[in-house]
């Protein structure tokens, strides 16, 4: 018998009619009920009208063989629970017997069928069908419960609880009616709370403890079940409740103390309570007391919970408080270490200008001196070649002159006058070049206008900050510019300035941390789109890890060693751009390097550079 306590049902799968009434006569003595299908189209086509327990099938078959059959069977839902017993011939290979088990096959029999080891493999196999089913079972009925009791547990009303959670008992019970009874202390019976299910006339609407099976739950405080209610000598008579066969009483208790019963019945026709659905019962009882404790309990709640808001409210001003104090400190800690890192670059680089400055003035003063002493020199020289050219043709002064000759020769007068306009080219160059780096170092550290808009040339603020940042990158990557014509924007330079350095030096100092060989690629584009500038800085160093990528803007955040980083580069980038003024800074990071994007707008509204002024 099956869990429904009826015969199992077996589909017998064979082309020789001969073997399937042989087979089918066996088993039908042996109380299972048999159907037959002459090949597996056939076999397919019952199994998808009406499933059995279990099918006995040939392996070679017209039109369709086993094999086949049984593969097409598995692909449809919920088959595994039925057991597919293959028999074969003697001579048939291995070959056959291990598709037949890769198919989905879960035993084979040899022809000519033993009847006695085929009843043996039968019962077995039937045994481990069951026991899937109510494994099964058990897992659905355990996450529909668990699914109910998340649904459930949030309610407050007490007497619309009881009739969900009753009407889902009987959904997943399959019975045909349900009933609850709550304790009433004062008379000292079981009250009548709800009736779910089929129409009936309720039966009494007060019971006393030990009378009829709800009585005797409460008394027992255990499930009491019945399996003839219409004989039983305890019903209640006259009550209609007499039609129902199956019944069982289940008490609902809390601390050990039943507070209510639950009862369901069932009809003849639908069977008994097997032994799964009456845990399932016991299970949805204890839910059932657990919702209505929990509804009792939090309508006892709702004043605490009353009370309670207003202290909560109290704390939350106060977090509220602490939390904006907070973030003032950060933004306050935030603004002193860029200031203080500003004004450590800017004393560096002013440093390096005065440095360079001072040698400067005296080299420029010299060499526009030099310059014209060697001029005269020139001229001198040209008058005394052209002397010595004249004095060629006085006899006595042959041998003097050859002298001369031969010091040109050897001291390479020609070369050098030659040389001189170029060398004195390429050090007008140099010191113009020493010129653009201290003018640069001084632009680039002014910090008289930190925090006041002006005109901005972003393509120049790169220049100068390349120059800053060249002792930085020179050794690691080489850099590319494709810088567009752009127009003068309104923005604070030397902070636009700080945010470029900053995406610089990151972007050198990622190549940098592969140790590759070679140099990297800093690629540096800008453009102008509607009302907008775009800066973007591309470096082919390795990615951003993904689970730090939505943190790089945050304060006080790095992931370079202890001493290296303050973690407040990115973070101060973010309020240059974005909050003071009102722009966009974003990154894209992937196995070909990562690109940090700026965007700022031409103009600044009035209302923006009003509150920086």
């Amino acid at each position: 018998m099956n869990d429904k306590n009826q015969p199992w049902n077996i589909l017998v799968v064979d082309d020789d009619r001969f073997s399937r009434v042989i087979l089918k006569n066996a088993l039908e003595k042996d109380g299972y009920v048999c159907w037959e299908a002459k090949d597996g189209v056939e076999a397919v086509e019952m199994y998808q009208e009406q499933p059995p327990d279990l099918i006995l099938m040939d392996v070679e078959m017209p039109r369709m063989g086993g094999v086949e059959a049984c593969r097409r069977i598995r692909e449809l839902e919920d088959s595994f629970h039925v057991m597919i017993l293959f028999i074969t011939a003697h001579e048939e290979s291995s070959d056959t017997i291990e598709q037949a088990f890769a198919a989905g096959g879960d035993d084979y029999l040899l022809k000519p069928v033993n009847l006695v080891v085929m009843r043996q493999r039968l019962g077995r196999m039937l045994e481990h069908s069951a026991l899937m089913r109510r494994i099964l079972f058990q897992n659905d009925m355990l996450l529909q419960m668990r699914q109910i009791s998340f649904d459930f547990l949030q309610e407050r009303d007490v007497q619309a609880t009881l009739g969900r959670v009753l009407r889902e008992s009987l959904r997943l019970t399959a019975s045909a009616l349900g009933a609850v009874y709550l304790l009433n202390e004062k008379e000292n019976c079981m009250h009548l709370a709800v009736q779910e299910g089929i129409t009936l006339e309720p039966i009494a609407s007060c019971i006393a403890k030990g009378r009829h099976m709800v009585g005797r739950a409460w008394e027992q405080a255990e499930p009491f079940f019945v399996n003839d209610y219409s004989i039983w000598e305890d019903r209640l008579q006259g009550s209609s409740w007499s039609d129902l066969c199956h019944m069982g009483a289940l008490p609902l208790t809390r601390g050990g103390i039943v507070f209510g019963v639950m009862v369901l019945g069932r009809r003849r026709e639908q069977g008994e309570f097997t032994e799964v659905r009456k845990n399932v019962l016991i299970q949805l009882a204890d839910l059932l007391a657990l919702v209505v404790d929990n509804a009792r309990i939090m309508e006892a709640l709702e004043e605490e919970v009353k009370r309670r808001e207003c202290a909560q409210r109290e704390v939350e001003e106060t977090n509220g408080e602490l939390s904006l104090a907070l973030t003032t400190l950060q933004q306050a800690q935030s603004k002193m270490v860029q200031q203080e890192k500003l004004a450590g670059v800017g004393q560096l680089a002013a440093g390096v200008a005065h440095e360079i400055n001072n040698p400067l003035g005296f080299v420029s003063s010299n060499f526009s001196m030099l310059q014209r002493y060697v001029e005269r020199l020139r001229e001198l020289i040209e008058a005394y070649k052209s002397a010595l050219e004249q004095a060629e043709v006085e006899a006595a002064l042959q041998e003097t002159v050859e002298a001369v000759r031969e010091k040109e020769k050897s001291a390479k007068l020609d070369l050098m006058l030659e040389d001189l306009p170029e060398l004195f080219e390429e050090t007008k160059d140099g010191l113009e070049r020493i010129s653009k780096i201290v003018k640069a170092l001084r632009a680039f550290s002014r910090v008289d206008s930190l925090e006041q808009f002006g005109e901005y040339d972003l393509n120049s603020g790169l220049d100068t900050t390349l120059i800053v940042a060249r002792n930085e990158i020179k050794y690691v990557a080489k850099i590319e510019k494709k810088l567009a014509p752009l127009p003068m924007i309104q923005a604070i330079g030397s902070q636009i300035n700080q945010v470029l350095l900053n995406l610089l030096v990151n972007a050198a100092q990622a190549i940098q941390s592969e140790g590759r060989e070679g140099q990297g690629i800093i690629r540096i584009q800008t453009s102008q789109e509607d009302g907008w500038v775009r800066c973007s800085i591309y470096n082919d160093g390795p990615p951003i890890s993904e689970n730090i990528r939505h943190r790089l803007f945050e304060p006080f955040f790095t992931t370079k060693p202890v001493g290296k980083g303050t973690g407040l580069g990115l973070s101060i980038s973010y309020e240059i751009i974005v909050q003071k003024h009102h722009g966009e800074i974003f990154f894209t990071s992937g196995e070909g390097g990562t690109e940090f994007v700026l965007r700022l707008p031409i103009m600044q509204s009035d209302d923006t550079v009003a509150a920086i002024l």
